[in-house]
């Protein structure tokens, strides 16, 4: 995920530039950009913006998944009865309390990390 969010920053950056020297050539911008000499705020300012919040959803959203695979094969491996859908919460909170509740694993939820990863997932209401 770290190298698709470089690579979408780099391509970003590099349409950015084509941008601003197409403003020079009139030719260059009608042929790359249908003559538009207004995307510069857009490309600048709105762009990024936008596309660091969507990798950042992307990327919880996996994370989410992720803890949500663990709880299913760990209700394989311990033949339990009860799924992680049948727990309290939503998202990493549902998989912790799954973890900790049905599955009795020790889960550290005092850590820094896991506190780091809580406020995360309070960013991704806004």
């Amino acid at each position: 995920m770290k190298n698709y969010v470089r690579f979408s920053e780099a391509n970003w950056e590099d349409k950015l530039a084509s941008y601003s020297q197409s403003l020079a050539n009139d030719e260059v911008n009608v042929k790359s950009f249908g003559g538009r000499r207004d995307h510069w705020a857009d490309l600048a300012d709105e762009f990024p913006q936008y596309h660091r919040k969507a990798s950042f959803l992307m990327i919880f959203a996996m994370l989410e998944d992720d803890l949500t695979q663990f709880c299913k094969a760990i209700a394989a491996e311990q033949a339990l009865k009860t799924t992680v859908f049948d727990s309290e919460g939503r998202g990493i909170e549902r998989a912790k309390t799954y973890l900790t509740i049905i599955a009795r694993f020790t889960f550290r939820a005092n850590t820094r990390d896991w506190q780091t990863i809580k406020a995360f997932g309070d960013l991704k209401t806004f």
